[in-house]
Order: C-alpha cells, then structure tokens, then sequence
C-alpha cells in the first residue's frame, strides 16, 4: 500500500480563522494496526488560540493531496473523536516554541477484533519519556470494528474511514526519537482478539491489607472485563462503602488457615448469586485451599499436590533439595527439633514451614542464636525446618508457563537482606528484603542454566501453566557482593570463583503473580502485568493469557532498582525529609524515581520486628537510569541516604 498524505483544515462558523494541518499515512508492516501522523500547529495568534479553547469546529475538511478529493465533516453534533484528540493536542502545544512542534499518532487496527484489555496503549507507552498524552476511550472487552479495506484507501472519499476508525491517539513530544521504533517496540504483541471476549467473574481469596498493594491488580481486573468477588474476613477494609467501585461483591468469610478453610470458600461461593468463571489468590497460605475449591467448582486449577509442594518448605526441601545438601533438619510446634542436630555448620537458616514474604525466616551463627530462632519460630504456632545458609548472589526468577512451555521469563539481582548487613545498621537477623536491580548483572550463561533448572523443578512438582516468582542463590558463580566505605552493597567479578561452574540453589518456588512493588517495576521495564497474566489463568483464557505475556521488543528497557526501605526497630514513625521534600530540594534526583510510597504517617505505631517475626518497609521506590547500573546505583544510594526519620519508643 503506498503512502498517502493531505491536509486537515479547521474553521468555526463565527470566525473568519482556520487551522490548517498536514498528515500522513505511515504503514506498519509488522504490527496489528497502521498510523496516521498528524501535525500540530504553532497558534500565533492569540484570537485562535481562545477559540480552540472555548468553541468546538464547525467545519472540518480533510485533503487527500495524491487525488486531489476532500471529505467534510460537518456541524452535525460533536466532532469524531479523533477531531477533539488533535484540537486538544494544539491547545496543550501552546507551551511549545515555533521550532519545536509535537506530533499526534493516531493508532488504526487492520483488522476487526476484542481489544486485548482497555487501557493496553496506556499501560504499554506508560513511562515512556517522548509520550505526552494518550487519548483512548475503549471499554473492556470491546468489539473493534474495521469497517473498510485497507486496499480501497486510494478511492475517492475512501481514505478518511481510516480517521474514523482510530481507536487511540498518541501526542509525542518535540524531538521525540524514531516514533516508528517506539510504537513497533512497545505495541509488539496481539492487540486484538479473535474472542468472543466478554466479561468474567473471579472469586479473588484474601483482599489485600490496603489498596496501594492491591490497585493494580483491581486496575487490571477492570480493564481486562474481569468482575471481582473478594472473599476476606468481616470488616476487611473492601467492605467499606467508598470501596464498593472496586468490586463486585464483597463476601465475609473465616479465611483461618485449617482443615475447613477449602469447604468455607466453596460454601460461600455457592451461596452467591452468581457463578463465577475462575478463583485465584495472590496469598501463598490460601493457595492449597483455593486449588482445592476451585476442583470442587469445576474451575481451572493446576494440581492441588503441585501447590502442597511448594508451600510446605519441608516438603519443598524434600524435592527440591539443596545440591550436596540432602539433609533436612526440622522442628515441631513444641521447638523439638528432629532428628537430633549433632554437629552443625554455622550459619543457618531458622524458617517456618508455612509462610511467605520472608515471614519467621532467622539467620543464626551460633548455637544460641539457633535456639533462639526455633523458639521464635515456634512462639508463631508453627514447625520449621534449619537449612544450611546459601551463599552467593540471590536472584528472583519470575517465569510465566503455558502448556509447559515457558513464554515469558526474567531475572533480578537481590540486594543482600537486612540479615546480611544491609543497611549496616542493623542488629536483627530477621530476614527482610532490601531491594532488587534488572535486568541480572550476572552472565548470559549463568541466567540460562537458572532457567533450565527453575523450569525442570516446576515441571517436576507438576506446574505446567501460570505465573510463578522463584528464587533461589547461584553459588560459585565468580560474583558476589562487595560493600563500599559507606556501607553500600555492590555486585562485583570475584577472580577466584569461576563462573562456569555456577550451582543454583533454589530456595522457594512462589505460584502466583510476584507482590506488588515488583509487579508495577516489570511493567515499566518489559510491558509485563504479572497480575493480568494471573487473572487470565484463573479462567482460562488461553489467548489473552500468550497475547499479555509478550514483553517489549528490546526490554528491560534501561536499569530499574526496587528499594525499599526496612525500620530497624518498632516504635512510632517520625517523617522528617521523605520523597515530598525531595521533590523540591532535588528535582534532578527525583526525576528518576518513577513510583514511591511511604507506608506509615506521622505518629502511626511500626510493630517491632522482635515480636511480629517481619521487619516491615517504611517505603519503597522504583528508580530508572536509561544509562547504567552503576548510574542507577548512584542514583539510589543518593535517595536512601536523603531519607530521614526517626522512629521513638516512646
């Protein structure tokens, strides 16, 4: 198809004045859709700059140069949508000097079909720096309808269906680089289904404990078509009436982890007015009674024991052991540890059976740091196992599967934890997560041999389909972590090792979408929802499912650390200088720092790690550097030392 171009020309009825633009058809060879550049204006004069902003156009011509024919839109109602994209566009171009014009990209499919998921050019452009605005106004599960042939554009009057039919408008900055690079790189996936796509209802177990570690996956729920029934215990912050936008339905339930918990979802769901199509969980302790509901519901589950497999630590150990490692060390309830210890290795690692987020895990050098760590562990009603400490570089493996087939994988660096010595600071051996960098800094060979494995031990517990964060150590790998003056972890080459001869040591494997903060991180660097990718599985939509799994065409794009911050103690939390203050004292900082949150306010009360078994975050941040590592590592570490509070106990 050869390229067309013309011209658009705006007047209004009242005024003698008119905006004329160029535009140009620009085919797509590789994508679902093709776009149209439309040019944006410079307004000198300041009559027409308040006309565009007050009136709409009563006219709109647009020419198509190569056959020298028109088509008009007249005053019939509101202008199309893609009229009130580009006149918004020149009104926000106004800021913009004469030599620096931005350009409007309306996106228009080839072909008929349901919309991936509404919001899909927004989140897949988000965080894109030559991207100013997105007009879109698609609903979930819509039928796009392309109702002309791309091949009849160069017939009279034909060529402006292809105006008609954009389904988003995309405003790039002045200088924007290669627009065409972006839009190919970003929008690489199926955009559009063969469907039928209509909506769905999904039984989601456990709400969350706030909104901010939920709103993505209700955002995607929503987007998607997917109608949730939250199942949590009675008073659950859902219930609350200005939540009730979220969700569907709110049902109360004992969410008790026992013997009952699997007959209690499947009684409450049957008693609701409507079937649902799916149940998922994002919570490790409900996954076994989820599985076992969704069987008895006739829903998609993978199998129950896969699930008892990697949620049972001492089970996990048993088929996943640790490579010339086998024996496992484990305790009652009571702090009985069997068999007997006889002589032990130090460190170790004290960890329940049944928990996650690092919940109850201790490390202990010495044989009263052991048994301090066993009654901790049993103080929490739980057994646990004493495993030998794993050395070595930790990695998050996040691996999305479909019939046994990995389609999607990626790895990050874990900064060493708080149990580690970082920050330096800190006297607890709890184990708390302090941070991860991607993509890996460790090699090519290494993270492929990380993969083989992690997908032999799914495919072994009996995984073959979903969305699983692993983690495990790759020991003897030639790198580790190597402190700074001022105490700052940084991943360096260790001549001694060789990393050819890399172990990996998996320590749990996780099914289900990684925890937030992470999620949000890999959608800014690879176009990834995690937590979208989960829903789908829950119903089983295999071609949503593969269509949300393809990342950016070059991704990671840049380096991403995520931080966060833990509290070194329990006692009331004090703000002094945080991410608001920063934004004003150090802009040129902030500007890299793409998310952040503080979790607690002034004078709200930080349970002590002692007791509780966690050390909780005072926030988190995701940073980006479109330069390097060692960039985004100065760029962090400058951040974390500039956050200031106190924490008092009294």
């Amino acid at each position: 198809m050869a390229q067309l171009r013309g011209t658009i020309k705006i007047s209004w009825a009242f005024s003698q004045r008119s905006i004329v633009a160029e535009w140009e058809l620009r085919e797509n060879v590789c994508s679902s859709f093709n776009v149209v550049h439309l040019q944006i204006p410079h307004l000198s004069n300041t009559e027409l700059r308040e006309t565009i902003r007050k009136k709409d156009p009563s006219n709109c011509i647009l020419l198509n140069e190569d056959l020298e024919e028109s088509i008009k839109f007249q005053d019939s109602g509101p202008p199309p949508h893609w009229v009130t994209w580009w006149l918004e566009s020149v009104r926000r171009s106004t800021c913009y000097q004469l030599e620096l014009r931005p350009t409007l990209v309306l996106i228009v499919p080839k072909s008929s079909g349901y919309i991936l998921r509404s919001d899909i050019f927004k989140k897949r452009l988000a965080g894109c720096d030559s991207v100013e605005e997105i007009f879109s106004e698609l609903e979930p599960c819509q039928l796009i309808h392309v109702n002309f042939d791309w091949l009849t554009l160069r017939e009279v009057t034909r060529f402006g269906d292809m105006f008609i039919n954009s389904i988003c408008g995309v405003l790039f900055k002045p200088r924007a680089e290669d627009i065409s690079d972006i839009l190919e790189g970003r929008l690489s996936l199926s955009l559009f289904m063969k469907g039928p796509v209509m909506r769905k209802k999904i039984a989601l177990v456990g709400g969350g404990f706030t909104f901010e570690f939920r709103k993505d996956l209700f955002a995607a729920a929503t987007e998607l078509g997917i109608d949730l029934v939250v199942l949590d215990e009675p008073g659950h912050w859902l219930q609350k009436p200005e939540m009730k936008y979220l969700i569907e339905a709110f049902l109360p339930v004992d969410l008790s982890v026992d013997d009952g918990l699997a007959t209690r979802i499947v009684a409450v769901l049957e008693q609701y007015t409507f079937p649902v199509d799916g149940i998922t969980t994002t919570a490790d302790r409900y996954l076994c009674a989820t599985a076992i509901a969704a069987t008895c519901l006739l829903l998609p589950t993978p199998p129950l024991e896969a699930f008892k497999a990697c949620t049972d630590k001492s089970r996990f150990r048993e088929l996943v052991p640790i490579p010339d490692k086998p024996h496992i060390i484990t305790f009652d309830k009571a702090g009985v540890i069997h068999p007997s210890c006889g002589a032990i290795t130090y460190p170790v690692i004290v960890k329940p059976t049944q928990g996650g987020g690092s919940f109850g895990v201790f490390l202990t050098r010495n044989a009263k740091e052991l048994m301090e760590g066993v009654k901790k562990v049993s103080s929490f009603g739980t057994g646990g196992i004493i495993e030998p400490y794993l050395d070595g570089p930790e990695v998050d493996i996040n691996i999305v599967m479909q019939h046994g087939r990995v389609i999607f994988w990626e790895v990050s660096d874990d900064l060493p934890c708080t149990a580690e010595g970082f920050p330096n600071q800190f006297p607890a051996v709890s184990w708390t997560e302090t941070g991860s960098i991607y993509p890996s800094g460790l090699p090519s060979g290494q993270l492929e041999q990380l993969l083989m494995e992690t997908t032999s031990h799914l495919l072994k517990l009996g995984f073959s389909h979903g969305v699983f964060h692993c983690e495990a150590r790759m020991q003897e790998s030639g790198y580790t972590y190597q402190f700074d003056r001022e105490g700052w972890p940084h991943l360096r080459r260790n001549h001694n090792g060789n990393e050819l001869k890399a172990v990996v040591a998996m320590i749990e494997i996780n099914a289900r979408a990684p925890g937030c903060l992470v999620s949000a991180a890999k959608a800014y660097a690879y176009g990834i929802d995690y937590f979208a990718i989960q829903l789908m599985s829950a119903i089983g939509d295999e071609e949503r499912f593969g269509a949300l799994s393809v990342p950016y065409l070059k991704s990671p794009i840049g380096w991403w650390e995520c931080a966060a911050v833990p509290a070194e103690q329990g006692g009331i939390f004090h703000p002094i200088c945080m991410f608001e203050e920063l934004t004003v004292s150090s802009p040129e900082l902030m500007k890299h720092v793409v998310e952040w949150k503080v979790l607690f306010r002034e004078g709200e009360v930080i349970r002590d790690p002692n007791v509780t078994g966690k050390t909780p975050w005072i926030a988190w941040f995701l940073v980006h550097s479109g330069q390097s590592r060692s960039h985004l590592r100065g760029i962090a570490i400058t951040i974390r030392s500039a956050l200031k509070f106190a924490i008092s106990t009294e």
